[in-house]
């Protein structure tokens, strides 16, 4: 009994000292002495004032001290009640202990000694922590009135239409630290920017003045919290402050844009060797062979204001990646670009804008693995566009056939005609005789489709918005323009995610941040863009980079994604058909593949890389890659086992043919084959004789067709390695 006593005493006093402890640390005596309860006996720790515990470093330490020493009191207590039923209980000792520590807790419980303990350790606790370590309150509430406070302004607010300097002239202490404006942060202009309703200011100060010039709004924002409560899940749902607020076309959050640069990529499938052909076509056309060594094209296919270095692009790609993309001359196994500078305006006509643009050039780019590509290269004409225009004019462009209401609204007017479907434009007015070169083969089994799409019926985006100088580039920006979030059904900016968490984990996957907060790279399954607020000159660099080495980059990208997604689709129809042929052919593909294309390093530079490798990252090709490699090892295996049983039929039937005609059929007939033949006997063969006869004369015509098989395999084999 005595122990238990001791060990009171010992919890007593670790409750005095951690209360002087954390009173060092500038907690107010009721409120320390409360929390260092609450931390020892694990109960009570869930108030407002627990968050002054976690918001300090020591005071966190001393937190974990007496959430480890409650822990152990327990198993203590309960030892020391098996101990008083223990025959050697010594009681006279515990009772000196019990006395001593009651005589100090008695000491520790006087004011004076109390304070003077405060004062001494106080002195140990001032050291510098940083700010982010510490609670809001050890930071800003320096004094009684100080506060810090978030204020929405309501659709009733009278502080709508005025500035922050209007409302907050002659209160000297309040500090509007920033304007909240749906995703948008507005710092540097917050005194001079008019309040709009939806608007969150954060403001820091004193209380006092703050309610003197936002009471209504504060009184409106204690309100409207007693509502949540009592509102239930749905209000809840639709005020939350983690979702994007809605906003429509003119707004501050639907920022302008100086300039918007596109790429419009549709990869195609080609007929079996038709390179040539395609290449003497496009020729008549006036397309010339894009060529590294013809410095002459470096600003031939692109506008007046960019220019793509050959130099460049040479250094930026690795050695033995350079004559795969940019072969000295044709080469059926290489990338052989075909370009025609244009120049010519058009107009897009949708439902709720017009969009005139101009058509820089067109590319024909002829792949291996008869793929290909043909590229629009584009430059939006409209004045003033805001982003929400430019993402809807790449959107609607970029729509081959007409699959949406949207889509069906929409028109190309080229050179006095009009286009229905951007299909049209492309085939009819810009490379008329494509199609015919075509392998329609994908179709097979489509309703609607009028071309033989890959994937789907939209185009690839490459897109490079140049926002004004120094313009904030917001969260919400980068993500609809990676999503191609254009207009929705009503005429205002669409989102695709209001989630902002969603939103923030989306970017950081698909994104790269390298040159924020001046220059974002996005990317997506169907579009790679570049937002920058730089100056003009850097933001013309960056549209260089996009027609020139980025370009290659996410031609090779595709590439790879297509023949993998090729590859795959082939090694299905092989294992319904079971064709030994088109296996061999398959094998030989991914092997092909395999070896001469899928580089693991393709860019020379750290910042080309980066870009590159998120790229594939976005498109799966590595784990496209993986999939055809284990196709690979099915194909051998299932060669191999066909193989083996072919070989182990053929056996049979020549080890029976060999029996039967050396021993058995060669003895019955052979004299009367032997020259010249006895053909008068055969007319008195007996049965077994005829079955002789058959058997060694199908024994003779088994062998020449044996022979005859393998000598027309080693020939064709021989006439592919000619031609490739």
């Amino acid at each position: 009994m005595g122990f238990i006593i001791v060990y009171i005493l010992i919890v007593f006093l670790v409750v005095e000292i951690s209360a002087v402890l954390m009173r060092s640390t500038g907690l107010e005596h009721p409120i320390a002495r409360f929390q260092v309860i609450s931390l020892l006996t694990g109960t009570g720790f869930t108030t407002k004032e627990s968050e002054l515990i976690l918001g300090h470093p020591v005071r966190r330490r001393i937190g974990i001290f007496l959430i480890l020493f409650g822990a152990f009191s327990l198993a203590v207590m309960i030892s020391c009640i098996s101990a008083i039923l223990a025959p050697d209980f010594h009681l006279y000792p515990l009772s000196v202990a019990s006395g001593a520590l009651f005589l100090v807790y008695v000491v520790l419980r006087i004011p004076a000694v109390g304070k003077l303990l405060e004062k001494r350790m106080s002195g140990a606790f001032r050291q510098t922590f940083s700010i982010h370590e510490l609670a809001i309150q050890e930071v800003l509430y320096l004094e009684k009135e100080d506060a810090f406070i978030d204020i929405p302004i309501g659709e009733s607010s009278a502080a709508i239409g005025h500035t922050i300097k209007e409302l907050c002239e002659r209160l000297p202490d309040v500090n509007i630290l920033l304007i909240k404006r749906g995703t948008i942060a507005i710092r540097e202009r917050r005194m001079e920017t008019p309040l709009e309703a939806g608007d969150i200011l954060y403001v820091y100060g004193s209380m006092r003045q703050i309610k003197r010039s936002f009471g209504a709004e504060l009184e409106a924002k204690k309100s409207h919290g007693t509502r949540r409560k009592a509102g239930g899940l749905a209000l809840m749902k639709n005020e939350r402050m983690d979702a994007v607020k809605p906003f429509q076309r003119g707004d501050a959050a639907d920022q302008p844009l100086r300039d918007a640069n596109f790429q419009f990529l549709f990869p195609f499938s080609l007929t079996t060797d038709c390179h040539k052909d395609v290449k003497d076509t496009l020729e008549r056309e006036g397309f010339v062979a894009f060529r590294l060594s013809a410095l002459e094209l470096e600003d031939a296919f692109y506008g007046p204001k960019h220019r793509v270095s050959h130099r460049d692009m040479e250094r930026y790609y690795l050695p033995f990646t350079n004559h795969v993309l940019f072969p000295s001359e044709d080469n059926v196994e290489s990338f052989q670009r075909m370009s025609k500078a244009m120049g010519k305006t058009a107009v897009l006509r949708m439902r709720y804008f017009d969009a005139p643009f101009i058509l820089h050039a067109v590319d024909v780019v002829l792949c291996p693995f008869d793929t290909g590509f043909i590229t629009l290269r584009v430059q939006l004409l409209k004045e003033n566009p805001t982003l929400t225009e430019a993402i809807e004019f790449a959107d609607r462009l970029r729509a081959l056939q007409d699959a949406h209401s949207e889509d069906r609204a929409a028109s190309v007017e080229y050179e006095g005609e009009s286009y229905k479907e951007v299909q049209d434009f492309i085939f009819q007015a810009i490379v008329p005789h494509m199609v015919e070169h075509l392998d329609r083969t994908p179709m097979d089994g489509a309703y609607f489709e009028e071309l033989p799409y890959l994937i789907d019926e939209r185009m690839y985006v490459m897109a490079s918005y140049a926002f004004p100088e120094n313009a904030d580039i917001s969260l919400l920006d980068r993500y609809r323009a990676s999503r191609l979030d254009g207009l929705d059904d009503n005429g205002d900016p669409y989102i695709s995610a209001y989630y902002i968490p969603y939103i923030e984990e989306y970017c950081r996957g698909t994104g790269l941040e390298r040159w924020a907060p001046y220059a974002y790279y996005q990317t997506d399954e169907s579009c790679f863009c570049c937002l920058n607020s730089l100056p003009e000159r850097k933001a013309d660099a960056i549209v260089n980079k996009m027609y020139g080495e980025y370009y290659y980059g996410l031609l090779l990208n595709l590439f790879h994604r297509i023949v993998l997604l090729k590859l795959s689709n082939s090694y299905s129809r092989v294992q319904m058909e079971r064709d030994s042929e088109k296996t061999e052919l398959l094998i030989r593909d991914i092997t092909t593949f395999s070896a001469k294309y899928n580089f693991l390093e393709v860019v020379s530079q750290s910042q080309g890389r980066e870009i590159f490798l998120q790229l594939r990252k976005m498109y799966g090709n590595d784990e496209l890659f993986e999939d055809v490699k284990q196709t690979l090892t099915d194909l051998f295996k299932y060669q191999e086992n066909a193989n083996s049983r072919r070989s182990s039929y053929l056996l049979n039937v020549l080890t029976i043919y060999t029996v039967i005609s050396g021993i058995y059929g060669m003895n019955q007939v052979i004299e009367d084959l032997k020259s010249p033949i006895q053909w008068s006997h055969m007319s008195g063969y007996s049965v077994f004789e005829w079955i002789a006869l058959a058997v060694t004369c199908s024994g003779l015509l088994v062998a020449f067709l044996l022979s005859g098989n393998i000598l027309w395999k080693w020939g064709k084999e021989l006439l592919k390695r000619f031609r490739s």
